[in-house]
């Protein structure tokens, strides 16, 4: 920063000129000075990067839909409240349950949707239950029978320990393993001692994606 005398041959200047990359007159204290204009550094993380990207390929799917595509992820999202997680319906707009089921699908690398997934109520992760090992919970379900065509898979998701009393949202927890719906039965560890919630997003071969499952679970 440079202390002028006549900035700009005047009595005094304020603003930037230049552009980006220019000056910044300025008057503090009735002291006029000049700097050159400082832009912000933004740093991201590796995840903030490859969700940034997951989130701008999903944008340019949506663009390339055309208005009867719209309107029917409009018409899904009126029949299909998603689940948040204390369980309760949460409506969601078409273009939001268009974004939340392609991220989900491209995080687990399966294809994409274009047009919304046909009605789906009856399915469920039937019976699951879990039980604890050392450091670490076994989970089973019931698999389905008999084996559904198109397969089921399981995308698990797991948060890190917190406090029983706090119930984390499904974002806040990261993805832990991918198994097949007949396996029923996954190991997964738990390192410390406490509450770990872990969600279980049933995923389908053709992109269908149902609300998650949640347990919670608590390691002494």
């Amino acid at each position: 920063m440079a202390i002028v005398t006549g900035p700009l041959h005047s009595s005094e200047a304020r603003g930037q000129i230049g552009g980006k990359n220019g000056l910044v007159y300025n008057t503090y204290r009735g002291r006029c000075y000049v700097k050159a204009n400082a832009l912000p550094k933004t740093e991201y993380s590796d995840p903030q990067v490859t969700t940034r990207a997951i989130a701008n390929d999903v944008h340019d799917l949506w663009v390339a839909l055309s208005i009867a595509q719209r309107n029917a992820w409009d018409d899904f999202a009126d029949r299909h409240p998603d689940c948040c997680w204390s369980g309760r319906d949460k409506r969601l707009s078409g273009w939001n349950w268009f974004m939340r089921a392609n991220f989900r699908l491209l995080i687990g690398c399966l294809p994409t949707l274009t047009d919304p997934p046909f009605p789906v109520t009856s399915y469920i992760l039937e019976g699951l239950s879990y039980t604890l090992g050392t450091l670490s919970v076994d989970v089973f379900w019931t698999p389905l029978s008999p084996a559904p065509d198109p397969a089921w898979n399981i995308l698990i998701w797991r948060t890190s320990v917190h406090l029983p009393t706090v119930h984390p949202s499904f974002k806040l927890s990261k993805l832990f393993s991918f198994t097949y719906e007949q396996d029923a039965s996954q190991n997964i560890p738990a390192p410390d001692s406490g509450t770990y919630t872990i969600y279980f997003l049933p995923v389908s071969d053709q992109g269908i994606t149902m609300p998650p499952a949640r347990l919670i679970v608590t390691v002494p």
